[in-house]
């Protein structure tokens, strides 16, 4: 008997089984978990209800007793395991996000600028000849991180727009201190289709708008903070959204009033944990398997199930937005934050049953007193998730 061809899906396409859930272990686990913890600590009080209602119950217990009681014990014993395990996890998750924070705000880094100069009169600029050059400069840039000698703060990096008062624009970069080695890798991709363009290094737009300006005379000295933090709600096998209308109504919004010195939106990248990549490509071959053996009618439903498959072949990478403005007033800095998170939480991409869209966390307003700014915010710092824990209920 010949054997079918392999396919994409290796194995699991051959015999056309469904590939399993990746999570499918740790819901196990919680389900266990959760009707341990209910029969050990509210197990005893509805036998005994039983018993009292039913005669032969009752016999039946008094016959078995030394059975029951051991049963009931290591039920009991199982339950406080669990509910042990999550309150030590609960703890965890806090010390770790405490101590992450702490270990945050001590990066240090510096500030890449990209300068281009004019084009000389009788040529023409340089423009991009390859639609697919961005998705190569991040797979690029992502696997250069990769590389970095393991330490206590991971590899990362900030991709940043900055605005002004005088409606100019600016791009530049972020480096922490231990990604610095890569400067001229990084350097050499940002410049790979601008050969006449330079990557030098100026001040922070962020730590310069704090000082006081010399040449306005009515200027307090006074500087206030807002800050957000944005994460891509999405299915983690979804690619990352894909707006041009965005990206060209942030740049229309980077223009602040007179009240705001500087208003600028952080794109922060590091790459993701190998078992991370690796749930992700379970992931992908799972819907893969539904889209070729549950929905051959639907076209659109293949398309994305196409765009989606490419999220396994490219580089995986965590991402966060940071939006940063420092006005002299607070109401000015609350004002304009807001506007930035209405741009960039407005844009979504739709796809056959949900969507993907920036989603915002609190804004933090502060009074800036001596130059301090947060130490997230000062550093850049990505998105700390917490740890999934095995408690003593299923994940949904």
């Amino acid at each position: 008997m010949s054997k079918r061809p392999r396919g994409v899906l290796g194995g699991a396409e051959r015999t056309m089984r469904k590939p399993h859930h990746p999570d499918a272990a740790r819901w196990v686990i919680s389900g266990i978990g959760f009707v341990t913890v209910l029969i050990g600590f509210w197990g005893p009080s509805v036998a005994w209800w039983i018993i009292r209602r039913f005669g032969p119950a009752e016999h039946y217990v008094q016959t078995h007793l030394r059975p029951f009681t051991l049963l009931r014990q290591a039920l009991a014993y199982g339950a406080w395991f669990f509910v042990g395990m999550t309150v030590l996890g609960l703890v965890w998750a806090g010390v770790a996000a405490a101590h992450w924070h702490w270990r945050a705000g001590r990066v240090r880094g510096q500030y890449l600028q990209l300068a281009i100069p004019r084009p000389q009169s009788g040529r023409e600029s340089i423009g991009r000849s390859n639609r697919e050059a961005p998705c190569v400069f991040w797979d690029r840039l992502i696997a250069t991180l990769q590389t970095t000698r393991a330490g206590r703060v991971p590899p990362y990096l900030a991709a940043e727009l900055w605005g002004d008062q005088s409606g100019r624009v600016q791009w530049g970069m972020w480096l922490p201190e231990h990604v610095g080695e890569h400067r001229e890798a990084v350097r050499r991709l940002v410049t790979a289709e601008r050969p006449q363009a330079r990557l030098v290094e100026t001040p922070d737009p962020l730590r310069e708008a704090l000082g006081k300006r010399l040449d306005d005379p009515e200027d307090p000295g006074t500087r206030w903070y807002a800050g957000a933090e944005l994460i891509l709600h999405a299915q983690d096998y979804y690619p990352l959204l894909e707006d041009t209308l965005s990206q060209r109504s942030l740049v229309a919004a980077l223009r602040p009033p007179r009240a705001v010195l500087r208003s600028g939106v952080s794109l922060i990248v590091t790459p993701a944990p190998t078992g991370w990549a690796k749930r992700v490509h379970q992931l992908v071959q799972r819907w893969r398997w539904v889209s070729r053996y549950r929905r051959r009618l639907d076209e659109r439903y293949k398309q994305e199930t196409d765009a989606i498959s490419l999220k396994a072949q490219q580089a995986h990478a965590r991402v966060s937005l940071r939006i940063h403005v420092v006005a002299r007033t607070r109401a000015a800095a609350l004002e304009e934050c807001r506007s930035l998170l209405t741009t960039l939480t407005t844009s979504r991409r739709r796809y056959a049953h949900a969507r993907q869209y920036w989603q915002a966390r609190r804004i933090e307003v502060q009074a800036l007193h001596g130059a301090r700014l947060p130490g997230s915010a000062r550093a850049r710092a990505p998105f700390r998730p917490l740890p999934r824990l095995i408690g003593i209920f299923p994940f949904v």
